[in-house]
C-alpha cells in the first residue's frame, strides 16, 4: 500500500511541476533570461527535494563551497543510478547531458526538457558534436552542466573508465570543472553492500519500471556527495590527460560497497523545497 501511495505521490509531484513550468515559463516568455533561469533553477531544486523527501532519501554533502553556487561549472560525477540526477539537482541544479531515450520517458522526459537537459545519441558522432555545442550554450545562459563520463551506470563495485569528449566542454567554454563523487551509504538502516545494491544501482540489462517499483519499497536511503576542489578552466592540456586527471579525483572519493554511513557522517541537507543549498 505504501508503495502505491509513493507512486501516486511521484506522479502528482511530477505533474505539478510540469504544469508549473508550462504556466510560469509562458508568463516569463518575454522576461529576461535571468528571470527564466532563476525560476528553472528554483523549480528544479524544489522538484528534486520533493521527490527525495517522498522517497525518504537523505542527502549528505562534503566540500560544498559557497563559491560553487556563484558561477557555472562543469560538474563531473560517477554514475550509479537515475537517482544521481535527482540527488545532484537537489544541491546544485544543472543541465544534464543525457541519452535521447530519457527525453521520451513519461513525466521525466518533459521535466528534463524544462530543466534544460541536452539530449544525445551516444553512438552517433554527429549527435555528440551537436550536443557538445548545445551544452556550451548552457554555460553562456548561466547554467551548470553535469556529465557522467562513464556513459553508463555502474554496479557499485568501481568507477568505470571515463570517456573524454564532454570533459572538453570545460576547455571550450572556459569554465571550471567541479569533480564530484556519489556514494550510496545505507539502505533501510543497513550499510550499502552487495546484498542491497540492486535496490539502488540501476545497471546492465535492468529495466527501469520494475527497478523503480522495487525502489519504492525502501524505508530509508542515505546518499553522500563529495565535492572536490574545483579545477580552473584548463588550457594547454590534452583532453584525454584532463579526463584521466578528473577520473582519478572522482575515484579517490569513491568507497564502493564496503563503507558504512558512520565512517563518513557528512552534513545532512534538509529537503524542504524552499531551502537554499547553503544555509
Amino acid at each position: 500500500m505504501r508503495r502505491v501511495a509513493r507512486l501516486i505521490g511521484f506522479v502528482v509531484i511530477c505533474l505539478f511541476f510540469i504544469v508549473l513550468a508550462v504556466t510560469v515559463l509562458s508568463v516569463l516568455r518575454f522576461s529576461s533570461e535571468k528571470r527564466r533561469r532563476d525560476f528553472i533553477i528554483w523549480g528544479t531544486r524544489a522538484w528534486a527535494r520533493s521527490l527525495l523527501s517522498l522517497l525518504d532519501v537523505r542527502v549528505m554533502t562534503e566540500g560544498l563551497k559557497p563559491e560553487y553556487l556563484r558561477k557555472p561549472h562543469l560538474l563531473v560525477s560517477n554514475h550509479l543510478s537515475y537517482l544521481d540526477i535527482i540527488v545532484i539537482d537537489s544541491v546544485l541544479p544543472s543541465s544534464f547531458v543525457a541519452k535521447t531515450e530519457i527525453g521520451g520517458w513519461p513525466l521525466l522526459g518533459p521535466l528534463a526538457g524544462y530543466g534544460k537537459s541536452v539530449f544525445i545519441v551516444r553512438e552517433d558522432v554527429l549527435s555528440n558534436v551537436k550536443g557538445f555545442y548545445e551544452a556550451c550554450g548552457r554555460f553562456r545562459e548561466g547554467y551548470n552542466v553535469a556529465v557522467f563520463p562513464e556513459s553508463t551506470t555502474g554496479d557499485g563495485e568501481a568507477v568505470l573508465p571515463f570517456k573524454p569528449l564532454f570533459i572538453a566542454l570545460a576547455t571550450r567554454a572556459r569554465v571550471d570543472i567541479l569533480p564530484m563523487t556519489i556514494n550510496f551509504r545505507s539502505v533501510n538502516g543497513s550499510s550499502f553492500g552487495a546484498g542491497n545494491r540492486d535496490l539502488l544501482c540501476w545497471y546492465g540489462d535492468m529495466e527501469f519500471t520494475p527497478h523503480f517499483w522495487n525502489l519504492l519499497t525502501a524505508d530509508q536511503l542515505e546518499v553522500s556527495i563529495t565535492f572536490h576542489e574545483s579545477i580552473e578552466a584548463p588550457r594547454g592540456i590534452r583532453t584525454r590527460e584532463l579526463s584521466s586527471k578528473v577520473q582519478a579525483i572522482v575515484e579517490d572519493g569513491y568507497e564502493g560497497l564496503s563503507k558504512t554511513l558512520e565512517s563518513h557522517p557528512g552534513r545532512i541537507v534538509q529537503l524542504e523545497p524552499d531551502e537554499k543549498a547553503i544555509p
